[in-house]
């Protein structure tokens, strides 16, 4: 009897440890090194200590199915709750995976049940749980090639569990598969029915349909995933052409403008030299360099094209009579797109400057405040806009009479990538945009 019950107690632990490495196959592709040894260090610790108790349960009980029963039923316990502890934050992911793997569990039992009742019918109880136990053994061994692939493959990404509630329903549906035939074979008796075994022959049929649908699931959830993100990619690339050509545009007229002026500019100094009238050209020079001071791009950060889109607009509102007061606070660099960045802030800062042009002249007024702690990047812009502000659903103003409505395709462009937060209020007459995104300077 104690061989039988060392015996027992080494399959149980062994059949344990096989189905907590089969759960362990699942998860091993998003773990650290560190970590696969941490937890198996505490399997091999448990399975000591949970062989010594199976050892007592098995000595005070003897060799009864009452007694191998709990030890199935409740022995993969505490291995879950180590599991759990190690891989945290996943409670989806280890149901279903807990669920698939008792799926593959119960058809082994099936299996070496149906065998030990073909040839050992007539043999005592204790040799029939013990030679039961080890059938599990010799399945894990012979499938283990099958049961490599199986759970290795197991789990989609953890976004297919994000979705609410349709990923509980996922993680619990191995469960609910299993539960009926697992009440019904929480007993103490030895031999059940051929009926009862027959109908237990079912469960791999509903192992394959099932693990194929959350294949086929899975393959429809990540191809329409794959569309949205080819979607947003298509609307940024072709948002990002319309402002290149109207950059270019305005660059064109720019440089239209400036030798239009450096043409002016040269013929009036011609005609006051050809004129002998040095004073007053001496005096035109002075006041075009005054102009071309105006006309310098001001350091407000060390990111250029930032720092450009800045000064551009800023300078803009101030030769419209508008009042700026900004504080900027950038590092050298952002993790976040330079040119996402400077984009944001153009169309931002065009927005404020049309809704304060419709003030009165003395009721004009911006202010730009952008400030980063290593972490994180805050941007606040207000501009006076004294009619009522009215948002969409989204919470962006959906109608350019507001001042905002130019350029929200940005912002909702630059929020989704960069995972940010922006909030709309209006009060004493000010529109403020308030928004933040996590950015960790390098």
């Amino acid at each position: 009897m104690d061989r039988t019950i060392f015996f027992l107690v080494l399959a149980v632990t062994l059949l344990q440890l096989a189905d907590a490495y089969l759960r362990y196959l699942a998860f091993r592709d998003r773990m650290e090194k560190a970590e696969i040894r941490r937890l198996w260090k505490h399997f091999a610790l448990w399975g000591l200590f949970s062989s010594g108790l199976y050892g007592w349960m098995f000595y005070q009980m003897g060799v009864v199915v009452a007694a191998y029963k709990i030890a199935l039923m409740l022995g993969w316990i505490p291995y879950l709750a180590i599991f759990m502890h190690a891989v945290r934050h996943q409670v989806c992911q280890h149901v279903f995976v807990f669920g698939m793997s008792a799926i593959w569990s119960f058809m082994q039992h099936s299996w070496s049940s149906i065998l030990v009742a073909l040839f050992l019918m007539e043999s005592r109880e204790s040799t029939v749980i013990l030679v039961h136990s080890w059938l599990y053994i010799l399945w894990f061994a012979l499938l283990l090639p099958l049961e490599r692939r199986l759970f290795r493959n197991l789990l989609p990404s953890g976004r297919f569990f994000d979705q609410r509630p349709v990923g509980i329903y996922i993680a619990v549906l191995p469960l609910a598969i299993l539960s009926a035939h697992w009440i019904m074979w929480a007993d103490d008796i030895l031999w059940h029915t051929w009926e009862e075994r027959l109908s237990r022959l079912y469960m791999p049929i509903v192992f394959f349909f099932f693990y194929r649908y959350v294949l086929i699931a899975a393959k429809h959830f990540y191809a329409g995933q794959r569309l949205e993100r080819s979607t947003q990619l298509l609307e940024k690339q072709l948002f990002s052409l319309e402002e290149y050509q109207r950059f270019m545009q305005e660059s064109q007229d720019t440089v239209i403008a400036l030798r239009h002026d450096l043409k002016e500019s040269y013929q009036k100094l011609h005609a006051l030299i050809e004129e002998g009238k040095v004073a007053e050209a001496k005096e035109y020079i002075r006041t075009q360099e005054k102009r071309l001071d105006a006309t310098v791009i001001r350091p407000f950060s060390d990111l250029p094209l930032v720092n450009a889109a800045l000064s551009v607009y800023l300078r803009h509102a101030e030769k419209m009579g508008i009042r700026v007061r900004q504080k900027v606070n950038l590092p050298e660099r952002l993790s976040a797109d330079e040119n996402d960045v400077a984009v944001l802030l153009s169309n931002l800062l065009e927005n404020a400057v049309r809704a304060s042009k419709e003030q009165p002249p003395n009721a004009r007024g911006i202010e730009l405040v952008i400030q980063h702690d290593g972490k994180q990047c805050a941007l606040s812009i207000s501009n006076r806009y004294d009619a009522p502000l009215r948002l969409g659903e989204d919470g962006v103003p959906h109608s350019s009479r507001t001042g905002h409505g130019i350029g929200m395709i940005s912002l909702k462009a630059f929020l989704r990538k960069y995972n940010g937060y922006a909030i709309f209020s209006q009060k004493s007459g000010w529109v403020r945009l308030l928004m933040y995104w996590k950015d960790e300077s390098s």
